[in-house]
């Protein structure tokens, strides 16, 4: 496989993974608006919410692009 299809494979999955971080964004603020109506009911008990970091994806991939790039 030659470099420019590599590139083009790694901006592909990082520009897809960024828009699936938007998608979840999206989600992320529907799931808290409904959380809190449930509370606000009284439906549910609060529970603590899980922020575990993970590690940049898209960082890796835009650097592999970008190692690949400079020895072009």
């Amino acid at each position: 496989m030659e470099n420019v299809e590599i590139q083009r494979l790694l901006k592909q999955a990082a520009n897809e993974i960024k828009s699936l971080r938007q998608q979840n964004q999206l989600m992320s603020a529907r799931l808290e608006v409904y959380d809190t109506m449930k509370l606000m009911l009284n439906t549910e008990p609060n529970y603590p919410r899980s922020g575990a970091m993970h590690p940049d994806i898209v960082y890796e991939l835009e650097k592999a692009n970008d190692l690949l790039e400079s020895t072009r």
